[in-house]
């Protein structure tokens, strides 16, 4: 026997014994059961049912936001994100720019005035979240006023292991029986009419947010990457007092910016 043919006799004794061993997740396990063995209780088979409702009760140009990290919704239900925040987990870690992440993404919320929201608690699934001791909680003290002032209930969904359960409309009413569950939000017909009179008022935009006013975040490409350039105009000075070179340091970081050769995007 060559030594091709033993090479190809020992690859077709692994793919063999590889098939063998993943004979139920390959052939069967229904895709509900796949994804529950794969990931667990990760909301992917919910948001299939989540995007199906959205997409049959909106327009294609309306505007959905998902509070959470499930960006597949947007893309199954073919509507437009009302933020650049299609993942929280950033906003969630210890670091000096989280609180404002936070604050944009309210803001851009706020902007688009989306059709629906889909909110994944982080209490219910941290797994969307990754929250840590050292997180801020600023996004949910915003979005519980928010909610209550311009949505109302549209759906429920209470995850279980073996099933999971959707109630919409009159049927999401009431406190979900499973402690993993998804809360379908949509705007209420007269929220409208209330931005408006509030607009028309001599008032700072989004006044009636809960966050301080700190800093301006942005979203910049350089090189064809992209990535979060966080100015903190309010906090400069205070840098500057308690570390003298902090104003050296940032021109000659500005100044290597602008070498850099523009992004072709």
């Amino acid at each position: 026997m060559s030594r091709f043919s033993i090479g190809v006799l020992i690859a077709g004794l692994v793919m063999a014994f590889t098939l063998f061993q993943q004979r139920a997740f390959l052939f069967w396990m229904s895709p509900y059961a796949a994804s529950r063995f794969t990931y667990g209780l990760n909301p992917f088979p919910e948001s299939l049912e989540i995007a199906d409702y959205i997409r049959s009760h909106t327009g294609k140009n309306e505007y959905v936001a998902v509070i959470g990290s499930e960006p597949q919704i947007y893309f199954y239900s073919r509507r437009r994100a009302s933020t650049g925040y299609i993942y929280t987990y950033a906003m969630m870690e210890g670091h000096d720019f989280s609180l404002e992440m936070q604050e944009q993404m309210a803001r851009e919320i706020e902007n688009a005035q989306p059709a629906y929201i889909v909110y994944i608690d982080p209490a219910s699934i941290p797994a969307s979240w990754s929250p840590s001791k050292d997180s801020h909680w600023q996004l949910f003290k915003w979005f519980k006023q928010y909610k209550a002032q311009y949505y109302t209930r549209a759906g429920l969904i209470e995850i279980f292991r073996d099933k999971s359960r959707y109630r919409w409309g009159a049927e999401a009413l009431g406190a979900p029986r499973s402690k993993w569950w998804i809360e379908v939000l949509k705007r209420k017909a007269s929220a409208n009419s209330v931005e408006s009179r509030v607009n028309t008022r001599n008032k700072p935009e989004n006044s009636h947010s809960t966050f301080p006013a700190k800093g301006v975040c942005k979203i910049k490409c350089v090189n064809g990457r992209s990535f979060l350039s966080l100015k903190k105009e309010q906090n400069y000075d205070q840098k500057e007092k308690q570390d003298p070179g902090h104003s050296g340091r940032a021109d000659r970081a500005a100044s290597a910016r602008k070498r850099q050769p523009p992004s072709p995007f």
